[in-house]
């Protein structure tokens, strides 16, 4: 069974783009993968920029669906599209987080990498 996670950044004009990640979502894969590969807002945003993902590979290919990215006006609608783990990134780097209440990240809240 797929573990399936949703992956999103902070762009500079407010919006937030997000991605569904169908495997691997899991934070010892995709956690780890994002820290150590998409570790800058460039190569995040180039990530979601190719649309929904299948899986991103260790050697840091990833498996696109062909499916675009959903582009949010803000982090509030975001909210709506929460999967098991989560993956945010904004200014601070990438986090872990549970959900979005009210324009404010909410739950574990933690930066990576993970303890």
């Amino acid at each position: 069974m797929a573990t399936q996670s949703r992956i999103a950044v902070l762009h500079p004009d407010g919006k937030v783009e997000s991605v569904l990640c169908i495997m691997d979502g899991y934070p010892s894969h995709n956690g780890m993968t994002l820290l150590k590969h998409f570790d800058s807002y460039e190569k995040a945003a180039k990530l979601v920029s190719g649309g929904n993902i299948v899986c991103i590979h260790l050697d840091k290919e990833v498996e696109y669906t062909g499916e675009p990215s959903t582009v949010h006006k803000d982090i509030n609608e975001l909210g709506c599209y929460v999967e098991q783990y989560n993956y945010f990134y904004n200014s601070k780097g990438w986090m872990l987080i549970d959900y979005i209440y009210g324009g404010e990240v909410k739950g574990v809240g933690i930066c990576l990498p993970f303890t």
